[in-house]
């Protein structure tokens, strides 16, 4: 037996790479900001891989730096305000609303 994984393997183990989730998960007993700070995360993350788009672009449609996008595609939600993400989706979803409920 080899040390080293057969050419199969290693793709194999990148397409699990590809297919991963890498953001951060929700901690649970989430309050429901916190639960809306993640999804609005994720919305966006979804449309910079819809549009197949890298860092750089998404900051620059987003008009931050790629520090920041970064921490948004991997969900690091401590570090925005909801507004913030709210505002910031509305750059590329403008006809999205958004309902908050008590």
């Amino acid at each position: 037996m080899s040390r080293y994984p057969t050419e199969s393997q290693i793709k194999l183990a990148l397409a699990k790479i590809k297919k991963a989730d890498a953001a951060k998960p929700l901690p649970p007993g989430s309050d429901v900001v916190d639960s809306s700070k993640y999804k609005l995360c994720q919305g966006l993350c979804k449309y910079a891989l819809t549009h197949k788009l890298t860092l750089k672009e998404m900051a620059n449609i987003l008009k931050i730096d790629k520090a920041e996008v970064s921490k948004i595609l991997n969900c690091h939600i401590n570090r925005f305000t909801l507004d913030r993400l709210i505002r910031l989706s509305l750059i590329v979803y403008p006809k999205k609303s958004y309902k908050i409920a008590a």
